[in-house]
């Protein structure tokens, strides 16, 4: 016996709301309760034990908890809920958006008119303490200071600053490291490590840091008050108080709102964290990592609620304190609900001293819960995978099998006096597995089913059409069809606008389809055509589909009798307490040869009294034997038919027409109740679903074609299942409907178009070999087309599959259509054959007459108004009897449904596609959890690369941010949508507008480039203060603050002329760093063309070629023909050049470049004489006059260097021309080299091996993330904007309507950085 699990309990990302069926609930419940005696109660409800009451939905399916205590539903109390659950969220969400959207206005002291940008947004969300915090933290690790120097550490700026990194590393992926490439300026960069390197020192557990302190001091009552190992840091517990106790406030609307606990596993997997008091968990990966608990909204999605798995930390008492806290009014925390997974809930017995149990709590602080709970022996259900022994209870509990269709069980009991519930879901598809769910909240315990539509599809209605007034005698063709598609809809109803949904395989229950009026006309004789009118009829339908059936379906063979032109449906998993074996077609001599031998055929004989010939002799073979057991069949199946055929039963006869009845109820049952299909990609019946929609594109043309251009179509139109209006049991799914026209010739050459009538589609695609081979030959022998009547011998040659045949009279009857039309297909929409059947009406009366009888005789619970909703018990659970279905309790349940769903549609017209069906209780859990997974999904797509030396209380800082991100996207979101929630008209609405808005990488960089110290000081006064007090000048008196267009340039902040050209001193300086790079050959020196971006009248335009200064030469001391040199003394002024140096970071025009870089003393021109010249330039001059006249080129002359010497190399000894691999390999090893200008021979080899293994993957470096990745200079990289990269599905728009914080698409110039791919990639996905 293999016990099941849930690992398979959905939950998605959805949110929701309470329903007012309180009361009802409640009465259903106390009237189970009441039916005891006293005493029973009172034991009942003060028991330390639970006691559980069974619910069933009727007297036949309570036999399924026999021995236990089982009631039966109210029949009245039933209901069919369509998106229930998202009415409910819908007005929690309306309620917390603009609660939460007023409690930021008030905390940033805006007006209610005011919009909330991306700044406000991330204000709001962030406390004030969180910088307030981090300062102090990093405050924490300094040493006692001395002097007002020491106190330097970080100002209010660079903590801003900071926050804009860590955002680029998040939206770029990237590590600190790599900032540089990606447009952050020098000084941002500065402050960013100045944050960093003080978070680095700070980065220790509290009890060593505690213990730095006493050793600076002699004080020893320090150390007794200081922290003890594996603590958590007192400083962060204080945060997260601070975070709680505003995101509660700003975020949770008590008396409204309902919240999702769920664990985030962080992305950490180091055993440091231990020591800073940080609990792992053991995950799914095999890895142990910290955890948050974190508690979200069910509506808005927004975090109200966060606490770090701390070791010692007793879910208990973070629970109480988490409900203490959001909702401190005892009377309000009644409309609390809690909904947690299996993780947390746990069924134990009442604790009285010292409670843990989670739901216990729960119970006591009067909140409600409902969540998944884990498998003990206080669950009244016990689940397995099939029920072998065929026990239905065992050790008090209900026995529950998980193979079968969808299903739903439910118990109920009291606890502390608080009514609660258990139900279990059985999902009836894919792996064979349920889910446990226990709820006390009063919403969930109704008698109802939840109708739940598509993620994206709003609940609407199709009203059912009235039959049109009669058509003009001058009508045309156009007004003919359209009178004929009215007339149609009038004389069907449409139960289903698509098929193979929820709700098409729900109508089909109970009702006569192609296929189960096939099994129901196919036999010679059975047992519920008792009376000569069904006889008759009978025979009459036989000749009009052709059928010639053999077998004779009573009573006592329903079960041994599998359809042979249909595939068989029985199950293959049943209790073994009950015969799994089947007689297909013992009536001839194949079944019996089939897989027996000899002896065993011998046996069958004498077990059923069969005359053979003597065993001994030779003759006596197996085909021998095969006949004689045939024959005897055959005349037992003549006898019965016989038998039956003479019968003219009563209606007063109760007794044989229940036998009638359930008899064609349980032939029935496999085919309304079947297994699930075993779909495979590609498969026959992908194939089939996708030719039929080529088919219905090209009919016209082939139809036109194969004809001979007798017969065209008109638009194809398709449905789902189609019920007939005067019997509501006759029902199609046809694959179209389409006008059928005629053409005549008139002899002269001149064709007549007329209407035929609407014409049925039935599509078959033949892809198996031997299917193939059989409709080529039999497009052979009858042609590619054929027209032909039923109840006709040509039709069963035009047609010879019986099931066909049926489903075309069945199609015409059902539709009140006269003509059908069969296309046999290849896959690929390669009609190969077209029969066109007519129906006449008289045939398609029989055909409704008979299901007429049927249904209102043996099936009263559906038809009839005022029977009784019970089915008859068609035998034991987990038989054959029952189909996939497995007990009586799932048939009875899917009645239920069935009736509710016929009667609503009946009513107010057909709704909209079903997703699923499902309890009320599954439906709350899905819809409600899921929001914490939603907050990992969401973050998780912009994740920065974290290196070995990131410690545990830097990674917790980290995570904390992300939190405050996320909280500011959704706020942002919400600030959105603020003026269009009030006319949403559904959840659904809400959802798919939110998700069409910004996504979270999109909202990251706009709020990188927004972000700004002044923003945030106005947001928070007096927190600069705070920060930057006694801090001197050289912290918080750095260059100005960056803004987003340091994201975009390269030079940043701008430099003027004259301060731009004393750069050139350190390049001519032999002590500096920048003369040994400039001269070193072993860097890529390559002329790189610089971009920029341009704005103009607030909008962004395409960039251009940024053109700068030439640092070495002065354009006023040219000569050339249409100008002389200036003679008169003047500044300096280099000529405008677009060329760029990726290693110098300069730029240089096409004169100076090589020059520059290979001549220790590079030309100067002759106005360095004059006062902006320095002093090195001087001395360099005056002293090396004679080097550099030989080592410079003439610059009187203006000449444009050929190809081949702007592809020399200036790095090749030997002049020789490179390759442009070879100078992507130098760009990409330039910044290594960089750091290290000295290599050795075999590490410069290596760094270039290394290259070129990155170049090969394309820009991608190893896995390992600790090592710095080398990325090229960002002059010719500019970082994607939102509408440069446009939606999945969605044209990118032109650059034009670009928003104006969003930067252009830049081309990639023939000598930009291999790594410019690593740009490339769509970062603006969809969040979820």
């Amino acid at each position: 016996m293999v016990a099941a699990n849930d690992d398979d309990d959905s939950s998605s990302a959805s949110s929701g709301r309470s329903c007012g069926n309180e009361s009802d609930s409640e009465d259903i419940f106390d009237d189970i309760l009441m039916r005891d005696d006293a005493n029973a109660s009172a034991a009942f409800a003060a028991g330390p034990e639970l006691q559980w009451t069974y619910l069933s939905h009727s007297s036949s399916s309570a036999k399924m908890f026999d021995g236990l205590k089982s009631r039966v539903l109210p029949s009245g109390g039933f209901e069919l809920k369509y998106n229930h659950v998202d009415s409910i969220l819908f007005t929690k969400v309306k309620d917390e958006v603009q609660h939460s959207l007023s409690q930021l206005r008030t905390k940033l002291q805006l007006r209610p008119e005011d919009g909330i940008d991306y700044v406000a947004a991330f204000a709001g969300a962030m406390p004030e303490d969180y910088m307030r915090k981090l300062f102090q933290w990093m405050k924490a690790a300094q040493l006692e200071p001395q002097s007002a120097a020491d106190y330097d550490l970080a100002s209010f700026a660079d903590i801003i600053e900071f926050i804009r990194c860590e955002i680029a590393l998040r939206l770029y992926g990237i590590s600190s490291r790599e900032l540089e490439f990606f447009g952050l300026s020098d000084d941002t960069i500065e402050r960013y490590e100045r944050v960093h390197d003080a978070m680095k020192a700070a980065d220790m557990p509290a009890a060593k840091r505690h213990a730095m302190k006493v050793q600076r001091c002699s004080d020893t009552m320090v150390a007794a008050a200081g922290p003890a190992a594996e603590s958590f840091d007192p400083i962060m517990s204080e945060l997260v108080d601070a975070l709680n106790k505003e995101w509660g406030k700003i975020f949770f609307v008590p008396g409204v709102s309902w919240i999702d606990v769920d664990d985030d596993k962080l992305a950490h997997s180091s055993h440091l964290f231990q020591a800073y008091g940080m609990k792992r968990t053991p995950t799914k990966d095999k890895k142990l990592k910290p955890v948050f608990h974190v508690a979200a909204t069910t509506g808005s999605g927004n975090i109200c609620h966060i606490r770090p798995d701390t070791i010692g930390l007793q879910l208990g008492e973070m629970l109480r304190t988490a409900i203490l806290q959001l909702c401190p009014d005892a009377a309000l925390r009644q409309t609390l609900a809690l909904f947690l997974d299996r993780g947390y809930l746990d069924l134990a017995k009442r604790q009285e001293v010292k409670v843990t149990n989670l739901i216990q709590i729960i119970n006591d602080l009067g909140a409600k819960f409902l969540g998944t709970v884990k498998n003990s022996e206080k669950f009244p259900f016990q689940l397995v995978d099939v029920n072998e022994d065929g026990n239905i209870v065992v050790n008090k509990r209900a026995k529950l099998q998980m193979y079968g269709h969808r299903s739903f069980w439910t118990a109920r009991s009291t606890m502390g006096g608080t009514a609660i519930q258990a139900s279990v879901g059985r999902h009836g598809g894919g792996r064979m597995r349920g889910g446990r769910i226990l709820t006390s909240l009063p919403e969930a315990m109704s008698n109802a089913i939840v109708y739940e539509t598509s993620s994206w599809s709003e609940m609407s209605r199709q009203a059912h059409k009235s039959p049109p007034p009669p058509l003009q005698e001058d009508a045309t063709i156009d007004q003919v069809i359209a009178h004929a598609w009215k007339t149609f809809h009038a004389s069907v109803y449409v139960i289903s606008s698509s098929q193979r949904t929820a709700d098409w395989f729900l109508g089909r229950l109970f009702r006569f389809t192609s296929t189960t009026f096939h099994i129901a006309v196919n036999v010679a004789a059975a047992e519920w055509y008792n009376t000569r009118e069904l006889q008759e009829l009978h025979l009459e339908i036989l000749r009009i589909v052709q059928l010639r059936p053999q077998c004779t379906v009573t009573y006592d063979n329903v079960l041994d009798v599998v359809e042979e032109d249909l595939p068989s449906q029985r199950g293959n998993l049943h209790a073994r307490v009950m015969s799994s074996h089947t007689t297909h077609k013992n009536t001839t001599p194949e079944f019996w040869l089939k897989n027996r031998t000899r002896p065993e055929l011998r046996n069958a004989c004498i077990e059923h009294g069969v005359d053979y010939p003597s065993y001994e002799e030779r003759t006596t073979t197996r085909p021998v034997l095969a006949d004689c057991l045939a024959r005897h069949f055959q005349t037992l199946a003549v006898q019965r038919e016989q038998s039956m055929g003479r019968r003219d039963i009563p209606d007063d006869d109760m007794e044989s027409n229940k036998t009638a009845a359930v008899t064609l109820n349980r032939r029935m049952m496999p085919y309304w109740f079947p297994k699930p299909l075993q779909k495979s990609a590609g498969g026959a019946i992908d194939q089939g679903s996708a030719n039929e929609e080529l088919i219905v594109r090209v009919l016209r043309s082939f139809l036109h074609k194969l004809s001979g251009g007798r017969f065209v179509s008109r638009e194809v139109k398709q449905f789902g299942l189609l019920a007939n209006r005067s019997c509501q049991a006759c029902s199609s799914s046809p694959d179209g409907v389409f006008p059928l026209l005629r053409r005549d010739n008139d002899g002269e050459g001149n064709f007549r178009t007329s209407f035929v009538s609407l014409c049925v589609l039935e599509i078959k695609t033949r892809s198996a070999i031997p299917a193939t081979k059989e409709l080529y030959l039999q497009t052979i022998r009858s042609g590619s087309w054929v027209e032909c009547d039923s109840r006709t011998e040509e039709f069963r040659r035009a047609i010879p599959d019986n099931a066909y045949r049926s489903q075309v009279c069945q199609h015409a009857a059902a539709l009140g259509l006269n003509y059908v039309l069969m296309v046999y297909s290849l896959p690929g929409a390669l009609p190969l054959r077209m029969v066109l059947v007519h129906v006449a009406a008289e045939q398609r009366g029989t055909l409704v007459r008979m299901q007429t009888l049927l249904s209102t005789k043996y099936m009263p619970f559906a038809y009839v108004a005022n029977a009784a909703r019970d089915i008859y018990s068609l035998g034991q659970d987990y038989s054959d009897a029952l189909g996939y279905a497995q007990e009586q309790h799932t048939v009875e349940l899917f009645l239920k449904i069935w009736y509710s769903h016929n009667s609503d549609v009946m009513q107010h017209g057909t709704p909209t596609s079903c997703r699923r069906l499902i309890d009320m209780a599954t439906s709350l859990w899905n819809k409600c959890m899921g929001n914490v997974d939603t907050i990992r999904r969401v973050v998780k797509t912009a994740r920065a690369i974290r290196g070995r030396d990131s410690g545990p209380g830097s990674l917790m800082w980290s995570v904390i941010l992300d939190y405050i991100l996320y909280q500011a996207f959704r706020v942002h979101q919400h600030g959105c949508l603020e003026h269009k929630v009030g006319s949403f008209k559904s959840f659904k609405q809400f959802q798919r507008e939110k998700k069409r808005n910004k996504s979270y990488r999109a909202f990251l960089y706009q709020l990188m480039s927004d972000l700004t110290p002044e923003e945030m000081s106005h947001y928070f006064p007096g927190l600069q203060a705070f920060i930057d007090h006694m801090q001197s000048d050289r912290i918080t008196g750095s260059s100005s603050t960056t803004s987003s267009s340091d994201v975009q340039n390269h030079e940043s902040p701008a430099r003027g002329r004259r301060q731009m050209y004393k750069v050139l001193d350190e390049f001519l300086d032999p002590s500096s760093e920048l003369y040994h790079k400039r001269l070193n050959k072993s860097l890529a020196h390559l002329p790189t063309t610089s971009k920029k971006k341009t704005e103009s009248d607030g909008k962004d335009k395409e960039s251009r070629r940024n053109r700068g200064y030439c640092i070495v030469c002065c354009k006023l001391c040219d000569e050339h023909p249409a100008k002389k040199k200036t003679e008169e003394p003047h500044n300096r002024r280099g000529r405008r050049t677009v060329t760029y140096c990726l290693v110098c970071k300069v730029h240089l025009c096409d004169y100076c470049f090589d020059s520059f870089h290979q001549s220790e003393h590079p030309s100067l021109p002759p106005c360095c004489s004059n006062s902006d010249r320095s002093s090195l330039s001087k001395r360099l001059r005056s002293s090396t006059s004679s080097i550099v006249a030989e080592g410079s080129p003439k610059r009187a002359v203006r000449k444009q260097p050929t190809k081949k010497q702007r592809t020399k190399s200036p790095l090749s000894p030997r002049g020789e021309i490179t390759t442009r691999l070879q100078r992507k390999n130098n760009v990409a090893a330039s910044d290594d080299s960089e750091s290290s200008p000295q290599l050795s021979p075999s590490s410069r080899s290596h760094k270039r091996r290394r290259t070129m293994v990155i170049l090969q993957r394309g820009g991608r470096t190893s896995p390992r993330r600790d090592r710095p990745t080398t990325r090229s200079h960002p002059s010719t990289e500019v970082s994607p904007s939102p509408s440069s990269i446009a939606p999945k599905g969605r044209k990118k728009k032109r650059h034009s309507s670009s928003t104006p914080h969003s930067p252009p698409p830049v081309k990639r110039s023939k000598s930009s950085s291999s790594f410019s791919s690593i740009l490339s990639f769509k970062f603006w996905k969809k969040s979820p």
